[in-house]
This record gives structure tokens, sequence and C-alpha cells, in this order.
């Protein structure tokens, strides 16, 4: 078995304190002082295990506090994916229909969740006069509609997947809505009150039929934006 590099043992370390229950979302790690003598390696390898646990989301550094446990994945993820698109390993089409797989189970855990009517509630708030509002207000409800979906299915893994695609999606998404004739949101709004309805009727089946007639929409208007660039040269 090949011998951990230093800096891999500080990173084994901290994931031991957390298996352990020794640390917790929020709490501080050892300092760097501490971690070297722990571990008999340099504070120089620390400060690269510690830098390399921030890439993964795993730890935040405060600024003249220290190191905290953060948890925060989904930062990791999205960064993941931002590298994979500027490195043409994947592309936009493959996102969304990763999402859209994704909001669907989603869906499913939301649908049997007994305790839905508070963001049930939301998203009837979210979905009233979607169409009367401007267009910066039409995307903030956009999102927060999705989001409602997320914290109805009550799933801390989905939560963290959805997240770090979401950041990544939402700027594309952005660029459709913004091209997006008014015919193209009227149908957007109806295939979220069609998701909505779903919940009120206990119709399973036609709420994964808005999510399909969803993401067709979203689909459609990006194929005619992408053709549309690609007549002007873009």
């Amino acid at each position: 078995m090949a011998c951990l590099r230093e800096f891999e043992k500080v990173i084994d370390y901290i994931i031991g304190e957390i298996r352990e229950g020794r640390a917790v979302v929020g709490s501080e790690i050892p300092s760097e002082r501490q971690i070297s003598a722990e571990l008999c390696i340099s504070r120089n390898s620390v400060r690269e295990g510690v830098r390399a646990l921030e890439n993964m989301g795993v730890v935040e550094s405060r600024h003249g506090s220290g190191n905290y446990i953060s948890g925060s994945i989904s930062g990791s993820v999205k960064r993941a994916l931002d590298v994979m698109l500027l490195l043409r390993k994947i592309d936009m089409k493959e996102i969304s229909d990763y999402r859209k797989s994704t909001e669907l189970a989603v869906f499913d855990l939301a649908f049997g969740n007994p305790d839905k009517n508070n963001q049930l509630r939301k998203i009837s708030e979210i979905l009233d006069d979607f169409m009367k509002q401007p267009l910066e207000e039409r995307i903030r409800r956009d999102n927060e509609f999705h989001y409602a979906l997320v914290k109805m299915a009550d799933n801390q893994i989905l939560s963290i997947v959805m997240s770090s695609i979401s950041e990544v999606y939402s700027r594309w998404v952005r660029q459709v809505l913004e091209s997006m004739p008014e015919k193209g949101m009227r149908q957007l709004h109806e295939a979220h009150t069609k998701l909505f309805e779903s919940f009120i009727h206990n119709d399973k089946a036609a709420g994964i039929a808005a999510i399909d007639e969803h993401y067709f929409t979203i689909s459609l208007m990006a194929g005619r934006i992408g053709k549309k660039d690609a007549g002007n040269g873009v």
C-alpha cells in the first residue's frame, strides 16, 4: 500500500475527526500548529491539506478567526461542473438532462411527503400573478419555485445535488428566459401550475407530465436561440 503524502494525512485526520463526531458543521478544526504536532508533519503540509479540504467544500477559512467545518459540498461540485463546461467535457444539454432526472427524484420524494403544506402555500404565492411580473421577478420566482420543491423533498443529498447543478444551470436558463417570447413564458407558467395542481389533486402522473413539459419548453426555446446565434455567426 502506497504511503500517504503529508497533506493527505491532514485530509484523513480531519475526515476521521468528522467520522468520530468530534468535528461537526460549524466547529473549528485544530490550529496548524496543533495538527502539525499531532501528525509530526510540517506546517506547510498542514496548510496544503486544509486548502485541499477547502476546495472539497469540507472546510471554510474565516480570516482572522480560523478554519471551520462547513459541509458546503455543493460549491465544490459547482466548480467541477464549471471546469468541465470550460473544457467541453460536458455541455448544457447534459446538465439540463441531469437536472431533469434529479428533479423527477425530488418530485417523487416531495409527492410522498405528508408534511408539505407550508411549501405548497409558498408555491401558490410564487405562481400568483406570475405573468404580470417583470422579467427579473419572473426569473426570481422561477428559481424559488424549484427551490420550494427541493425543500418539500426534505432530502439533504438531493438538496446538495440540485443546489450545485442549479447554480450552473440558472446562468444558462436566465439567457433562455431573457430571450423567451411571451408564448413560451406562458407555457412555462402553465407547466409550473400543472405541477402544483398535481399535488393538490394527488395526481402523480400529471406531475411527471408537467416536469416533462417544463423541460421540453426550456429545451425548445434554447434550441431556437442556438439556431439564431448560429445564423448570426455567433
